[in-house]
């Protein structure tokens, strides 16, 4: 059974990361257009669809074009760079102990599009939605005051993981490895 517990470590880092993904979700996203079908719209504790956890930048570029917006920075000596892709409401992130050796640690969508494959869960399910998904789970809010609250299934070292922005409606949902 899933378990929503606080997360702290490495997970905290992409939590970071997912919070200020959810924070610059824009209408746009919410609207996106469907990607390809090698990707599918459909995610797991793997990924989506040929968009799994491990593949390589050049690999998702292939699977999707060009990024509309490409980030990176170094953290703690992880290499990161961020690929995102509005139109598909996807946003990928890669990490690796250096610019050659990247691979995808994160997928975050953040569309009613997309949907999860055991429970059904999309963006803007309500947290009782997740809750009830969950039964035995726990959420942490990861910002002051509670205005983003995370809900991950498994401590936060990888799995699935739902943002909801005032604590009430998923924003998004990632999945990391």
């Amino acid at each position: 059974m899933n378990r929503f517990t606080k997360i702290s470590g490495r997970g905290a880092v992409a939590l970071a990361a997912a919070g200020a993904a959810a924070a610059g979700a824009t209408p746009a996203a919410v609207a996106a257009t469907a990607p390809p079908s090698k990707v599918g719209t459909t995610l797991t504790v793997q990924g989506l669809g040929a968009l799994r956890l491990g593949v390589k930048p050049a690999q998702v570029s292939a699977l999707l074009g060009k990024p509309a917006r490409i980030v990176g920075r170094t953290v703690n000596g992880t290499v990161i760079q961020i690929y995102r892709y509005p139109r598909y409401g996807l946003k990928v992130v890669f990490g690796g102990p250096s610019a050659a050796a990247l691979g995808v640690d994160e997928v975050s969508v953040a569309s009613r599009r997309y949907r999860m494959v055991d429970t059904g869960l999309r963006v803007g399910a309500a947290l009782a939605t997740v809750k009830k998904a969950y039964p035995q789970g726990r959420c942490a809010s990861s910002t002051p005051g509670g205005r983003t609250v995370i809900c991950t299934d498994n401590g936060g070292e990888g799995g699935i993981n739902f943002v909801l922005r005032n604590g009430k409606r998923v924003s998004s949902i990632y999945v990391d490895g």
